[in-house]
């Protein structure tokens, strides 16, 4: 992902983001359905559009339905290079980046393990002239040889500042570790190795097969008229041949029976832990719902089970929980940053907590406050146009916008047997992952709790 212009960001999404608050008792109005339109274009591309008119701005973005799981067996990296050639420029002296600072907005771009997007934003006045550009970097981009070796080189040095930092380690060891079939296991830049084997041909043939109508959807949030911008969207983007994306087949990664362990020391002052079980895809929106209020009662808010147990008992400087949607069963992560001498005792807290879980059932007042903490969380992070087109171009990717609008409705919905449920079903002592980062002077901790 390269990163975006700083001060063109302040001075575009500074103003974005002071939309006015919304309640935490009623944050659906963020992402109200009823200002929601959509249409599919004869080649298969869909559109949405969501009218806001309260700022004179746009923020546009294209989602492509292919993520890093999508890489090519031993092309790991792939989508990702790809993504980083759409912003050369496919005539001399002209590129997508170039287009919309030179208009004063902000354009970036994103890969993740199920999809890949591209985002921009502009005020409204100039959102039709960058559509033209935006249909040619997702639609016409020509990559040539000394592009690609060129942006291998950058995405190389990409890889290294990654491997230097802890936490990036942390996150591409307990991923390799909890799974061992599924393409989820590897990082989504790939690796220096397989990254240095990629080629020219296999990045114009990958987005030749990908970056095609039928595997996009185009989303617009902000001041425009939908009426307009279905004819623009029709224009610039409905005029490429209609293709479906290549079918998914992707292996299933078999069910995890026992606890694995993974401990390797660095140049680190503390250890850090990591906990990760495989919980439900977006398939299981009940399921996903459950989890999302089981990390609200982990890591946020007065009564945060995981500050109980570990910060405020001293046994850890610092604990955090983690829970992002896929496409297919993903990973439930708690993180702890513990002295050496206290790593057991915080393993310890760690598993009794998590344990805790599948024998409480939380009370009515209970669940409310997790519910009112949620919906706060999902007002604040909906609250910018950028943000308003990152949730629709999310969950269309993996599975419909429309679970970014009835989001609440699904949440409100959970009860507390179903989180009880939950926990018990995929939270359990024989089927977490776990790797420790020790101190390189470092007695051993003994044998995995």
């Amino acid at each position: 992902m390269r990163p975006m212009n700083c001060r063109i960001l302040v001075l575009i999404v500074l103003p974005l983001l002071a939309l006015p608050a919304f309640a935490a008792e009623s944050p659906a109005k963020v992402l109200d359905l009823s200002h929601v339109q959509d249409q599919t274009l004869g080649n298969g591309m869909r559109v949405i559009i969501k009218s806001e008119p309260y700022w004179k701005a746009v923020a546009l973005g294209v989602v492509l339905r292919t993520g890093a799981k999508d890489d090519p067996d031993g092309q790991s990296g792939l989508t990702h290079l790809v993504e980083h050639l759409l912003f050369e420029p496919s005539l001399p002296g002209k590129s997508l980046s170039v287009e919309v600072e030179n208009l004063g907005g902000f354009v970036n771009a994103a890969t993740s393990a199920d999809f890949t997007q591209i985002s921009l934003a502009v005020a409204s006045q100039f959102a039709p002239d960058l559509m033209p550009h935006l249909a040619n970097a997702v639609f016409g981009a020509k990559f040539t040889d000394e592009q690609v070796e060129a942006e291998k080189v950058i995405i190389e040095r990409e890889i290294q500042d990654q491997n230097s930092e802890v936490l990036p380690r942390l996150e591409s060891m307990i991923w390799d570790l909890a799974f061992t079939t599924h393409p989820y296991r590897f990082p989504i830049a790939g690796t220096s190795e397989s990254v240095a084997q990629l080629t020219a041909a296999q990045a114009r043939k990958f987005y030749q097969e990908h970056y095609v109508a039928g595997n996009m959807a185009l989303i617009a949030v902000g001041d425009l008229d939908p009426t307009s911008f279905f004819a623009l969207a029709r224009q610039h983007f409905g005029g490429y041949p209609k293709q479906d994306r290549p079918a998914e087949n992707l292996p299933v990664e078999p069910e995890q029976i026992a606890a694995r362990t993974r401990i390797v020391n660095l140049g680190v002052a503390n250890t850090v832990i990591r906990y990760a079980w495989r919980v439900p895809g977006i398939s299981d929106k009940p399921g996903v719902c459950a989890m999302d209020l089981m990390y609200t009662a982990l890591d946020r808010g007065e009564t945060s089970l995981l500050s109980k147990a570990l910060e405020q008992s001293r046994l850890a400087l610092d604990s955090r929980c983690s829970f992002l949607t896929h496409k297919y069963p993903g990973l439930f992560m708690i993180t702890v940053i513990t002295p050496p001498d206290k790593e057991l005792e915080a393993r310890g807290a760690v598993l009794a907590t998590v344990a805790s879980l599948r024998d409480k059932q939380f009370s009515d007042e209970e669940l409310r406050y997790l519910k009112k903490l949620l919906y706060a969380d999902y007002a604040f992070s909906n609250q910018s146009y950028p943000d308003q087109v990152g949730s629709l171009a999310f969950y269309e990717a993996i599975d419909s916008y429309r679970f970014a609008t009835s989001y609440l409705t699904y949440t409100n919905a959970v009860t507390a047997e179903q989180i009880q449920a939950a926990a018990s079903k995929y939270l359990r002592d024989d089927n977490y992952n776990l790797v420790i980062i020790r101190p390189l002077q470092r007695e051993p901790g003994g044998e995995p709790v």
